[in-house]
């Protein structure tokens, strides 16, 4: 078979990019150790101590314990499998492409024994979106589509697609397309979800094209919800900036809000609805298409309307707002243009709708007027069109007039971020202004703050700069003394004189200037504040510390994105350097730490995405500094760390080694926004966990990857050779 061919029993594609990545990494086995973090297919090493008076019945059920939080990282892993593998086949097989399996079993060091994991106490959905993950990084092996002027010269045919059909089909009454059925282990006929993501991959390498309309309404009709969601993100990628009406149509259809009110009833599930909206930013990007610029603007206000599918709403606002800003990428006028208090360039016929000021009271709060004015009597409670004349009501959630910003403020952020990116406006970088005082820090939450300094820097790009000095300018100063406070109060408490100023200071040995200013302000500020009757602060402790860990880490995602491929040295060291900073705040406990720890789950979050920022930077270089502090971060593995955790960790890895050394990223805005799509800093708490951010956007960077390779040949066999080579 082709597999046996290429010497790949796993299936999986790693033993072969370990030996095709031979000659860019030839001195050491950093490809190798990679491959072997991020291979799904065989057991987990699983090692357990056991003390004396442990019973063998409790020994079992610790081995099982361990193995659980193992197979928690095992299917996290297929994400980052995928970035390492892309492109990895120039020919395509003649037979079906393998899909490996996700092994959760453990393998034991005494005798080598496979212990399997007892998924009797598991929940029933929790391999789902995993196997979608895991048909998704499939389906990146394939090669990219490649252009013949307009035309797609394609290799990947529709016979070979349907080729690739699950034999087994779910029965009409099994389907799971709707949001009121649940996957129940009893069935049958279980849905092959792995098949969803491979068709997602195939729209996101440019092959889906080659399917027809019929072969797209059987898949819709007959698949499960991983189906669904993946042939409409894989329609809308293969279709980007077309504006193609028959994919239009069927994205269309999955949206309620945009049916006939004959239609509205129809039981739609959040996960595709969010995919679809997310698919109308894809398929309409730059064309700031008025219809879809209008919905997708009403659409972020809007209340509950029925009792059905009012979970994971915030995924759909999110995937609202990224697709309102996709719509109208770089559409905002210039810096030097915006004198008159224009915001959207007049030449996209959208000033009218004042999308600027709308969006700033999704994140402010406040009452949203301009709906209802524009509806008028039509316009019911929930914001929607009343259905033949009778308004619907959501028995479940009440909102009254204000808007839930918990809802609309990051989707809203990254719309306006996305609108202005590069354009230095300074007026809509002051919508996204931090919290400059203690008092307006209590009204917002601290995870947006981290969404706040990505979104202004899409707007402020030029003024990104990789250093220490920047990051800490970002910082407001009442966090950034608080938080410094924090550090001397506790160095007074145990008597350490000098304590803050070594915690202050860097790897070689130096102040930082900014933990210099510090601490000769220290006796001026600790005047200015006020304490209560105990002595201590009167400040919410634990909110700073949040703000500051997370300002701090969406200054490193801002630098991740804006030198994203350049293997940028100072940026690389700026963030690893708040890696380790993180990571001190993770794992020590002396009392400079203690008083500055957040809660571990922030930490956790906070590490994820400095990981990927500094992936972002040196993807595809491999470097071994960064592979070596990666494999420190993902070392821990217990009940702290979870499934988003370790997702993050995965594609930070895979990243680095982005298509076994031979891919980077683009730079362009439309790169950048997928890049941000894929790397929301709100990573699942479990496999199954869609609340916040729809798991199959994670693989819009596919979009943004470029394939830079060269290879020397030899004239007389055609065959590759070992020759160093610069640049």
């Amino acid at each position: 078979s082709f597999y046996s061919s290429i010497n790949d029993k796993d299936m999986d594609g790693l033993s072969i990019l370990d030996k095709n990545s031979s000659m860019i990494f030839p001195h050491d086995n950093r490809i190798h150790e990679a491959a072997r973090l991020l291979r799904t297919s065989r057991p987990s090493f699983l090692r357990v101590p056991r003390a004396v008076e442990v019973s063998d019945h409790d020994f079992e059920r610790l081995k099982q314990d361990k193995l659980l939080m193992l197979c928690g990282r095992v299917l996290a892993l297929p994400l980052g499998r995928g970035m390492l593998t892309i492109g990895s086949i120039d020919e395509l097989p003649d037979e079906p492409l393998s899909i490996p399996p996700l092994c959760l079993a453990g393998r034991l060091p005494s005798t080598n024994a496979t212990l399997a994991l007892d998924i009797s106490n598991c929940s029933s959905n929790m391999t789902i979106w995993p196997e979608f993950h895991n048909g998704v990084a499939a389906g990146l092996r394939l090669p990219m589509a490649r252009m013949n002027g307009d035309k797609v010269n394609d290799t990947v045919t529709r016979t070979w697609i349907v080729y690739n059909k699950p034999s087994t089909v779910t029965p009409r009454s099994q389907m799971h397309n709707n949001a009121s059925q649940t996957i129940s282990s009893s069935n049958i006929s279980q849905p092959n979800h792995s098949h969803g993501g491979f068709l997602m991959a195939l729209g996101l390498r440019g092959h889906l094209s080659s399917l027809s309309m019929t072969d797209v309404y059987e898949y819709l009709t007959q698949g499960a919800i991983t189906t669904t969601v993946g042939i409409l993100l894989g329609l809308a990628a293969n279709g980007r900036g077309s504006c193609d009406p028959s994919i239009s149509k069927v994205l269309c259809l999955h949206i309620p809000s945009l049916l006939p009110p004959s239609f509205a009833q129809m039981d739609v599930a959040t996960a595709a609805q969010a995919a679809a909206v997310a698919g109308i930013g894809l398929l309409y990007q730059g064309s700031s298409h008025r219809l879809m610029t209008e919905f997708l603007l009403d659409e972020i206000g809007k209340k509950p309307t029925n009792d059905q599918n009012v979970g994971d709403r915030e995924s759909y606002n999110l995937a609202l707002g990224i697709a309102l800003g996709m719509v109208n990428l770089g559409c905002g006028e210039k810096s030097s243009r915006s004198k008159s208090k224009k915001f959207v360039n007049e030449s996209t016929g959208l000033t009218d709708l004042h999308i600027e000021e709308r969006l700033h009271r999704f994140i402010a709060g406040g009452k949203e007027y301009e709906v209802r004015k524009k509806r008028g009597s039509n316009f019911n409670q929930g914001g929607a069109f009343a259905n033949n004349g009778e308004s619907e009501i959501c028995s479940k959630i009440f909102e009254g007039d204000m808007i839930n910003t918990d809802l609309t403020a990051p989707g809203a952020m990254l719309a306006l971020g996305l609108m202005h990116i590069q354009t230095g406006n300074k007026t809509v970088a002051s919508m996204l202004a931090l919290p400059d005082t203690h008092f307006l820090l209590d009204y917002v939450r601290s995870d947006f703050l981290l969404i706040r300094v990505v979104a202004r820097m899409l707007v402020l790009w030029k003024d990104i700069e990789p250093t220490e000095e920047w990051i800490m300018n970002q910082i407001p100063l009442n966090i950034r003394q608080s938080y410094s406070l924090f550090g001397k109060a506790a160095e007074k408490s145990v008597g350490f004189t000098g304590l803050g100023t070594f915690s202050s200071m860097n790897l070689n040995g130096k102040l930082n200037k900014s933990g210099s200013d510090e601490i000769r302000k220290t006796n001026i500020s600790i005047n200015k504040l006020t304490r209560d009757n105990t002595g201590h602060l009167q400040v919410d402790r634990q909110a700073v510390r949040q703000a500051h860990a997370y300002i701090v880490t969406g200054s490193c995602f801002s630098l991740g994105l804006k030198f994203c491929g350049t293997g940028n040295k100072q940026a690389l060291l700026v963030i690893t350097n708040v890696i380790k900073d993180l990571l001190k705040l993770r794992e020590e406990s002396d009392p400079i730490s203690l008083a500055r720890k957040p809660k571990r789950q922030i930490i956790e979050t906070c590490l994820g995405c400095a990981v990927i920022s500094l992936s972002l930077v040196m993807a595809g270089t491999g470097d071994l500094d960064a592979f070596r502090l990666l494999r420190v971060v993902r070392w821990k593995c217990d009940d702290g760390v979870k499934y988003g955790n370790h997702m993050a960790f995965g594609a930070a890895i895979g990243l680095l080694f982005c298509g076994g050394g031979m891919c980077t990223l683009g730079r362009e805005p439309d790169d950048i926004a997928a890049l941000l799509i894929s790397f929301f800093p709100h990573f699942p708490i479990s496999s199954s966990d869609n609340q916040y951010h729809l798991q199959a956007l994670r693989h819009c960077y596919a979009l943004a990857i470029k394939r830079k390779k060269l290879e020397a040949v030899d004239v007389d066999t055609g065959l590759q050779v070992f020759a160093p080579m610069k640049v």
